[in-house]
Formats: C-alpha cells, sequence, structure tokens
C-alpha cells in the first residue's frame, strides 16, 4: 500500500452505539495503516478529520430502542 490508496465508505442506517463502534474501529484502523505512503501522510490527515465528523454525527443521534416482538404474518387469529 505504499503506492496505493484505499478509501472505504460506508452507507448504513446504525443506531448510535454500532456507528460508534464502527467510526471506533475504522479509526483505529486508519491510525495504524494510513501512514505509510507519502502521499497518504497527507490524505490521512483529512480521513481522520472526516472520521471525528462521522463520530459527531452518530453520537448526536438518540439512545437505542429495543426491538418491540410483532406477529409473524402467517399467523392469523382464530374466528
Amino acid at each position: 500500500m505504499i503506492l496505493l490508496q484505499r478509501f472505504f465508505r460506508l452507507r448504513a442506517p446504525l443506531c448510535r452505539d454500532c456507528g460508534q463502534r464502527i467510526v471506533k474501529s475504522w479509526t483505529g484502523k486508519t491510525l495504524v495503516a494510513g501512514w505509510w505512503g507519502v502521499i497518504s501522510f497527507f490524505v490521512n490527515w483529512f480521513c481522520l478529520a472526516s472520521n471525528a465528523v462521522a463520530w459527531r454525527r452518530v453520537s448526536a443521534l438518540g439512545e437505542p430502542l429495543p426491538v418491540a416482538a410483532s406477529e409473524p404474518a402467517d399467523e392469523r387469529p382464530a374466528a
């Protein structure tokens, strides 16, 4: 990866806890492996700033709610 760069973007409906876990994981990977190329050294700062923005957005979400159990569609009440 000294000559090339890889970028990842995730667009998914996530709860606050899952989003924070993913941002934390990817920021750790960026901190470890993002500095190896000459250009990557400078681009990595922008990636870390982007991760900080993502962290703020995810942290602004409300607390996750439990999923309510519902009846399966194929069960019908007896008449």
